[in-house]
């Protein structure tokens, strides 16, 4: 069962990332998963779902490309949340770990639904 789409922090993001990252580059279903389906890909790495309205594109390393997305106009001098967060937070090895050992469970259990399932 999923947790419900809500916002990710940006240790969680980078985490995912490094996750899905790894597991694509070991695993060729998972792999083309990612490049078929993101949403699912990150649902079956992570038990969460993308946020409302999110968009994500995995892609081949196929070509020389870099994606580079700028952040919003800066309006004041003040840092956000998001930003404030990014700075004091620094990150935990050990979460990072434990994200890991979750993403492998929960792409097994991805797996093995699917499997039950008769999904290819």
């Amino acid at each position: 069962m999923s947790q419900p789409s809500q916002s990710w922090s940006q240790v969680e993001v980078q985490a995912a990332l490094e996750e899905i990252t790894s597991l694509a580059a070991q695993d060729a279903d998972f792999r083309k998963l990612c490049l078929t389906s993101p949403a699912e890909a990150v649902l079956a790495a992570t038990g969460r779902e993308l946020p409302e309205g999110f968009s994500l594109r995995f892609v081949d390393n196929a070509h020389a490309d870099l994606t580079v997305v700028l952040p919003d106009l800066a309006t004041t001098g003040e840092l956000d949340e998001a930003s404030l967060e990014t700075i004091a937070g620094g990150t935990d090895s050990l979460l990072y770990k434990n994200l890991w050992e979750n993403s492998k469970k929960k792409y097994q259990e991805y797996l093995e639904r699917k499997k039950n399932s008769g999904g290819s």
